[in-house]
């Protein structure tokens, strides 16, 4: 939705809703006195919003076969630049259009839900973060700090661990529900990439949703690239959405292109996912990293493979095919190739170059809670090609 049809959207008379419309009202009455206080990537992005609507102007009405409105508006400035000039803390005014961005990501009921918001008192008397209470039905309610958008929900859930990583998730959410996976990443992310810094990094996320950190890396990193896997259309094809098409096992990026790489429950889903992790590694910067989450079975030791791609191009699969939904295309499923267990860390030390670190938490401060939330941090080493030279690698069975 753009930011004129929320706007437009709006009728409350709310303090939140009306400072929204008086950050509107500006872009659209004296933008040339806000231009600059906006980052290089984010007017591009407002720019890129009324496209079609200039186009039809300069084009239809003042008869402009190029179809370019402005002529003056080319924008030279880089975010490297901008930060600098605000000491990377952004203008007062870009403190508040990042609000509004957050806001354009809400469906008109949850816009519905922050109109119904009359005085500042409703926000300041919110209970402590990671307080804890049960409903009459024994349901679980907790206070909680997003990682991803960091701002303070309500979360519920049947019970404290075992349906949460699906299950805890807050109706108030401005990032279409965001599962605890997400914000369990998003925890481990903000740690080690100050937020800050989002504008210079290059990030590669595999397979994004649309909801939690996807979302928020979308709207607030300029060079944040995001790929999915569809093996009837050529790969390296730009698709709908700006979705870059890729096989993960052989990828069409660059060498040593990312800052970071990321990707949520994708790893069960990869015929060879050894051969992914490879290519991830290539295509990190030195000292980059790969942040992922996969489901990680404690009663499981040995990692076992359950689906494989024999030697004719037939599909054979052991046992009872178990199928996760396809956030980019939900009408296929995606087949569960392999079931991780306790020794995944070793494996992918075993077959890559990565060095390995897992993170767990059960964390009601931040909603992040239950089982099979471990986050894998896996760090190319800045010696990246003495290292491969020194030692050779198994294939992956």
């Amino acid at each position: 939705m753009s930011l004129v049809s929320y706007y437009n959207s709006l009728t409350s008379g709310s303090k939140i809703v009306l400072k929204i419309k008086e950050i509107a009202n500006s872009l659209y009455t004296d933008a040339r006195g806000t231009y600059e206080q906006i980052s290089p990537s984010q007017r591009k992005k407002l720019l890129a919003s009324f496209e079609q609507s200039n186009w039809r102007l300069a084009n239809e009405f003042l008869g402009r076969e190029d179809g370019v409105l402005f002529y003056d508006l080319s924008i030279k400035q880089t975010d490297q630049e901008w930060n600098e000039k605000y000491n990377y803390k952004g203008s007062d005014f870009y403190s508040l259009l990042c609000d509004v961005i957050d806001f354009l990501s809400f469906d008109n009921k949850r816009a519905d839900k922050l109109n119904n918001i009359e005085n500042d008192s409703d926000l300041n008397s919110l209970p402590d973060v990671g307080t804890e209470k049960k409903d009459s039905n024994n349901k679980l309610k907790i206070h909680s700090q997003c990682t991803i958008c960091e701002k303070q929900l309500l979360f519920e859930c049947i019970d404290d661990f075992d349906s949460c990583r699906d299950s805890l998730v807050s109706s108030d959410c401005p990032l279409n529900q965001c599962v605890t996976r997400e914000r369990s990443l998003a925890k481990v992310f903000f740690d080690l990439i100050p937020r800050e810094t989002l504008f210079s990094k290059y990030i590669h996320e595999a397979a994004p949703s649309n909801r939690g950190l996807s979302m928020l890396l979308s709207s607030h990193c300029e060079n944040y690239i995001k790929s999915g896997y569809f093996p009837k259309m050529p790969f390296g094809q730009i698709l709908n959405d700006k979705v870059i098409n890729q096989n993960l096992e052989k990828q069409t990026f660059e060498n040593d292109f990312f800052d970071v790489v990321i990707h949520l429950d994708v790893m069960e889903h990869l015929f060879n996912p050894f051969a992914a992790l490879k290519e991830i590694y290539r295509t990190l910067k030195p000292a980059g990293i790969c942040l992922f989450t996969v489901p990680t079975y404690p009663s499981i030791v040995e990692s076992k493979q359950v689906a494989f791609i024999n030697e004719t191009g037939e599909l054979s699969i052991i046992g009872e095919p178990e199928y996760h939904g396809n956030p980019q295309r939900p009408e296929d499923g995606a087949l569960v190739t392999w079931r991780y267990g306790y020794d995944l860390q070793a494996l992918i030390s075993r077959y890559t170059d990565f060095d390995v670190e897992i993170r767990r938490y059960q964390d009601k401060s931040s909603a992040v809670m239950g089982h099979m939330t471990e986050v894998y941090i896996l760090r190319k080493s800045m010696n990246y090609g003495k290292l491969t030279n020194s030692k050779s690698r198994g294939e992956a069975v």
